[in-house]
């Protein structure tokens, strides 16, 4: 036993901690030296019994002290205190060797709110959200209201004040309103500038084409109604020219007697009625034009529709125009995907046509090899069959149509 000793009553004043399990611990922080050797730094502890403990232990020295740590339910509190031999040390009432510690608490929280220095939660203390605060809906949303049950916010859209946008809406700069268009297949195109302007929509079958005297600069017209109304086919536009302008371009007489055919592209399905040929220049008489529609198997032409003779057409009436001249009887569809063309005068003056000197070789027109434009000589009327052996490929192509 150490021969120097002191006597610690451990009483805990707050009132509060009496009857919780509670106990004392002192811890020498040092090695002590005594009569019996050395003593090592064991921690000492005292239960308390109804907040008060009575422990016996060596008296300190200046080289080291006692640690406090009192311990009650969730409470805990550590400091240190000499004890001077022959003395009862009360620890309530003993100075602090060294500057106590602060209060250790368990940290625990309801709803953000933090114990006291006792441990304790307080409802009510300050720190929760009243349930009789507001959510509130600023411009542009609905809903809130107070805390007492879940709230939500929404969005209101539209297109006036204090509403969001959703994209139609004409508060936004440069925005495309959804009421430009009034019906289904309505377009928007190009008035000018900077501007946007609504072209309603066609018919059905109709195509769009361009029209610089339309607000939008292009309208919905009848498929062909400025090329080719009538379904005609052939060498109807070359040089850029619409069917039914004027024809415009180079020129060639059809000599007498000159037999002049041309190889065009059909649809099987269609009929063919007329022969056109653009006249650019009228000729004189006497003599005959001759006009007539052929298929070909090989080499040989078969003749299947003539025109009554049309020299009053070719020599009369107006030039730089289209002459359509009708077949004696319809040449009903076929399965040729190719038919010719053929033109016959024998005016003594011969009357001038358009032609082309662009040769429409090519899958769209006529396959390569092929030839598409020949002419014979020395010819009194059409005949039944022509061997294309015998004729002469022409240079240029004469502008011809089938309708």
């Amino acid at each position: 036993m150490p021969t120097s000793t002191g006597t610690v009553v451990a009483d805990f004043v707050d009132a509060t901690l009496v009857g919780q399990a509670a106990a004392v611990t002192l811890t020498p922080t040092a090695f002590r030296s005594v009569e019996e050797g050395q003593i090592s730094p064991t921690p000492l502890t005292v239960p308390m019994v109804g907040g008060v403990g009575q422990l016996v232990v060596a008296a300190t020295t200046a080289d080291w002290k006692y640690r406090v740590d009192e311990v009650a339910g969730s409470v805990r509190r550590s400091y240190y205190i000499d004890v001077p031999a022959g003395t009862v040390v009360q620890l309530k009432d003993v100075a602090h060797a060294v500057p106590p510690n602060p209060l250790v608490v368990p940290v625990r929280t309801i709803n953000g709110i933090a114990p006291d220095a006792n441990g304790n939660v307080v409802i009510g203390a300050g720190g929760e959200v009243p349930t009789s605060r507001l959510i509130v809906a600023g411009a542009g949303l609905v809903g809130g209201g107070d805390l007492t049950v879940d709230r939500a916010l929404s969005v209101v859209y539209g297109t006036t004040a204090d509403t969001s946008a959703q994209g139609n809406d004409a508060r936004i700069v440069g925005a495309v309103q959804a009421g430009l268009v009034d019906a289904k297949g309505d377009l928007l195109a190009g008035g000018a500038a900077d501007t946007i302007v609504r072209v309603a929509v066609g018919g059905n079958g109709q195509v769009l084409t361009a029209d610089s005297s339309s607000t939008g600069g292009i309208k919905w017209a009848t498929a062909g109604s400025s090329l080719n109304p009538a379904k005609r086919r052939g060498l109807v536009a070359a040089n850029a020219e619409a069917f039914d302008a004027g024809p415009t371009g180079a020129t060639v007489n059809l000599p007498s007697g000159r037999l002049i055919a041309t190889r065009m592209l059909i649809d099987a399905a269609d009929p063919i009625t007329s022969c056109l040929v653009p006249l650019a220049v009228v000729g004189a008489g006497p003599g005959s034009v001759w006009l007539g529609v052929y298929e070909q198997s090989g080499n040989t032409l078969t003749r299947v529709g003539l025109t009554a003779d049309a020299a009053s057409q070719y020599t009369g009436g107006g030039a730089a125009t289209w002459k359509s001249s009708a077949l004696g009887a319809q040449v009903a569809g076929s399965t040729a995907r190719a038919v010719w063309h053929v033109v016959l005068s024998t005016l003594t003056t011969p009357p001038a046509v358009y032609v082309t000197d662009l040769r429409l070789n090519g899958p769209l027109s006529n396959p390569l090899g092929v030839k598409v434009t020949v002419f014979k000589d020395g010819q009194a009327s059409l005949p039944d069959t022509l061997d294309l052996t015998t004729t002469t490929e022409y240079d240029a192509e004469l502008i011809a149509g089938l309708a």
